[in-house]
Order: C-alpha cells, then structure tokens, then sequence
C-alpha cells in the first residue's frame, strides 16, 4: 500500500528554491488565516492549520527539510531512491535503465538541480555542492519594517508647530517566539511545531508607546514624519526600522486653509461697510490686528493681508490671509432706525426719478 506523499511546498504555497524568510512569511500568513481561535469550531481549517504547521515543521528545520527533500517518498515510509547511480558517467553514456516507477523523482531530481536543493558544482561531472538559502548559512540580519502611523493635528499646531507627546500601538517582535511565529515544544520525545499563542503566527505584537514627537511648522495633510528607528524591531541584530507619521490637519471652525494661505470671513456691521472704518481680526496665533474698510465695501470682497496665513514648511516665508468681507445686518431696529432708513429709501428713489 503506497504511503500519502505530502507536497510541504504546496501546503504552503511556496516554490522548493524558496528561502528560509519565504517559507515564514507564507507560514504566518496562513497560520493567521487557518487558526483556530480565528476559526472556532471549523473542522476544516483546524485540519488545514495542523498541516501548514506540520508543514512549517520540517521546512524550518534545516536538517529536516534536507532529509525530505533526498528522500522524497521514502520520508514517508517509501523505500528510498538511491539518485547517485543517476548520476554517474555509465547512466550519461546511455548505460543502465530507470524503473518506471521511480520516474517522478528522477524529473524531480534533475528539474531541481538535487532533492537537496543544492546548486550545480563546475565540476561538469553532474555532481552538486553546497546548499541553497537557508540551509547551515546561519541566522542573516534583517532590518525591521518601516510603518506609516495615521496621526491628527489641529490647524494650530500645524501653524506653530512644536512637541507632542502621542501614544501610538506600534508593532514589535513577539517575545514568544521571537519573531518566528511559531514554538517547538517536546511532546513524548518528538519536537512538534505550533503556531504561536501569543501572536497567532504573525511573529509580532502591538504595545503602546509613548513618543515625544516634534511637528514642523507648516506641515500640511499628506505631510510624512520620520521617527528613525521607531519602526518594527530587527532580527538577529538588525536595525530597527522607522516610523513615518502620516499627518491629517483637522478642519477649523474659522480659517480655511489653501497651500500656505488661509481663508476666513470677516464680519462687518452694515454701517462700518457703508462709511468706512476699521474692524478688529483675530488671526490664527491668537493676535488681534485692525484692518481698515474702504467706504462702500460690497459683501463678499476679498481682502488680502500679506504674510498673515501659514508659515512654508521648511522655510521662513509665510502665506497670506483672504478676508472675505461678511456685511453683517442689524437683527433688529429701533422706531428711530427704521424712521431714517425709510428716509434714506425716499430720498434715494427721488435721486433717481431726477436722473
């Protein structure tokens, strides 16, 4: 009876050259995916969870994975193949014969450089040396991930900039595993692989940190912060990597903001719009500034006051502020208002019979 050959590269969606960081990554992928407590009570993905993790196994295990791919079939209880006598010069001179049976593994074997994986040696005599990724080569550095971090600021901070502490969930290694994503444990003598409890096969976790940040004056939504080294944590001595702090400005009550200019309306009382004279603006920093109003300014008018919007990022210069012109009508009038302003409405219709 032919024992069930399990293709562990399948099982994990992988290619048989692929590297040690290959196999993890699709490991913690559908570990994550397939487990159980993602899963309760799904049969099938607990299934399927116990072979990705028997899978990740061997595959992690550099000694292991050697045995599976030399022996193939016979990993599983098959006899072996001995490949050597295909290799040799009688075989490449057209000598001796292949047993149908064993077919697959030859293709296998010549298709994949050696069941081992190796690479071919310059020896030119068919022969292989060394081992691909991941096989004895050690454990390699490996930097951590950068992150993009969402982050609100009102527009005032936006204007003045300055420090702020934020706490921000940021990822790190899990202490579990290590970053594996995965814990051996000895069950009964046999090293057995899980996927790890506390990260659930991510081989990361989010801790709250508290971070002073310092927020550049004139940053604007889109604007990207770098925090170095605040990323994801390296491996093997590896160097941290950064976090970027992807700015959104809220919107404000008053100002609207264009590039480095700033828009808002400027109420003037019906009076001061006919007459002329000056009304008080608080700008955005809190400052109090009077602005003059020509005689006869129509609602809506723009008014430009230079160097009073926000500051260029980067730089010293400094947007302007567009006062749109607001006339403001009384809410109410007394006997003696409404007697002048019918007044004022005869006499301008006799100025115009005379024209």
């Amino acid at each position: 009876m032919a024992v069930e050959y399990k293709d562990y590269y399948k099982l994990l969606g992988v290619e048989k050259t692929a590297d040690e960081k290959v196999i993890k990554s699709a490991y913690r992928k559908l570990a994550r995916k397939y487990h159980p407590d993602v899963n309760p009570g799904d049969k099938t993905a607990e299934a399927k969870f116990k072979e990705i993790n028997e899978a990740y196994e061997v595959l992690s295990d550099p000694e292991k994975r050697k045995k599976y791919d030399t022996l193939g079939r016979g990993y599983f209880g098959e006899p072996a193949i001995d490949y050597s006598r295909y290799a040799g010069s009688s075989h490449a001179a057209g000598g001796g014969t292949v047993d149908p049976s064993e077919l697959d593994s030859l293709f296998d074997y010549f298709r994949n450089g050696n069941p081992a994986g190796g690479s071919r040696s310059s020896t030119g005599r068919g022969g292989y040396a060394g081992y691909g990724p991941g096989f004895g080569s050690g454990s390699l550095q490996q930097r951590g991930e950068d992150f993009d971090q969402p982050v609100e600021i009102t527009l005032e901070e936006a204007f003045g900039g300055g420090q702020r502490e934020m706490q921000l969930a940021i990822s790190e290694v899990c202490k579990t595993c290590r970053g594996e994503g995965a814990v051996r444990n000895v069950v009964k003598g046999r090293s057995e692989v899980h996927s790890c409890p506390t990260c659930l096969g991510s081989g990361e976790v989010k801790r709250v940190r508290k971070l002073e940040v310092k927020i550049p004056a004139g940053v604007q939504s889109g604007s990207r912060i770098k925090l170095a080294g605040q990323g994801g944590a390296g491996r093997n001595g590896g160097s941290n990597g950064d976090l970027y702090l992807v700015v959104n400005v809220l919107a404000h009550s008053r100002f609207e903001r264009e590039g480095d200019n700033l828009r808002l309306n400027l109420p003037v009382d019906l009076y001061t719009a006919l007459l002329g004279g000056e009304v008080t603006l608080t700008t955005l920093k809190g400052s109090k500034i009077a602005v003059t109003i020509k005689p006869l300014t129509q609602n809506g008018m723009i008014m430009r006051l230079g160097g009073q919007g926000m500051p260029a990022l980067g730089g010293e210069r400094r947007g302007d502020l567009l006062a749109r012109v607001d006339v403001v009508l009384p809410s109410s009038l007394s006997e003696f208002e409404r007697e002048q302003f019918a007044a004022l409405r005869d006499y301008r219709d006799e100025q115009e019979v005379q024209l």
